[in-house]
């Protein structure tokens, strides 16, 4: 293993997070180990800004933050915006009219807040999380959509959609991409991501990168879904979880143990010790 490493990039769910609101002992201890090495860590993931602030404090060390899928990257420590892209109102209509019907299920994601046309249900814990809860608003109304575009469109950094119709899922897909101003790949079979053009985790850390006058030889990244696909393109050490995608697997250097097993713990623990 690389022993020039001077940047962590770890991906939450799946990777870090031992399910969907907690970072295990082992995993904690290891990402602690490696910071008191010198080393930086920096949590990238899809979700909102606000849990990488709340799993920033679970680590109770000075972390930076690439969310949102790579738009929104912030120093902790220095309490300072690296690097935001947001979509605006005329790229916002663009992608509503395709994603309107009554079978897909939208979010529209800011740093802090999820707009949608229905309650979410996988985030029921937020409660716990205090100041960095998730807020949700549901949009019952093409004019309340409308509204939203028009006073939040430059505060939307993402876009998601999912549905178990699978084919109109796909047709969508297809009708988005031939616009030409966006990035759309599935983060899940039935599950849809889009972002501006030329966005993603990748391009949160090549400005991360930028930022700490690092090359990429100095970044180690560990993942194992198909948005951490461009993240692995951006870092000289990439590790694949044992229960990530094949896609990432191929690209890996390492393939560290299972999300279950604590896998970020153990490709740590071999890199400090090739220190």
């Amino acid at each position: 293993m690389e022993n020039n490493i001077k940047l962590i990039c770890l991906d939450l769910d799946g990777t870090t997070l031992k399910d969907i609101s907690n970072i295990s002992e082992k995993n904690i201890d290891y990402i602690r180990q490696a910071y008191n090495k010198g080393i930086k860590i920096a949590l990238t993931t899809g979700r909102l800004f606000v849990h990488g602030m709340y799993f920033s404090k679970v680590l109770n060390i000075p972390t930076y933050i690439i969310s949102n899928n790579g738009t929104y990257v912030y120093d902790v420590d220095k309490n300072l915006i690296i690097y935001s892209s947001f979509f605006g109102v005329d790229n916002l209509v663009k992608i509503h009219k395709f994603v309107k019907e009554k079978y897909f299920n939208v979010h529209y994601s800011t740093i802090d807040t999820i707009y949608s046309n229905n309650v979410l249900k996988d985030y029921d814990d937020e409660d716990k999380k205090g100041e960095y809860a998730m807020k949700e608003v549901v949009i019952e109304s093409e004019e309340s959509w409308e509204d939203l575009f028009k006073n939040y469109g430059s505060n939307i950094c993402k876009v998601v959609v999912s549905s178990d119709e699978i084919e109109k899922l796909e047709d969508m897909l297809i009708k988005v991409r031939e616009i030409g101003d966006f990035e759309v790949e599935y983060s899940w079979v039935n599950t849809v991501e889009i972002l501006k053009k030329g966005e993603g985790k990748g391009t949160g850390i090549r400005n991360l990168k930028k930022y700490l006058n690092l090359k990429t030889e100095n970044v180690m990244c560990i993942g194992d879904s198909e948005n951490d696909v461009s993240m692995f393109k951006e870092c000289g050490y990439k590790v694949a979880m044992k229960n990530g995608i094949d896609k990432l697997k191929d690209m890996a250097d390492f393939i560290t143990l299972d999300v279950s097993e604590d896998g970020v713990a153990y490709a740590i623990k071999k890199l400090l010790e090739s220190c």
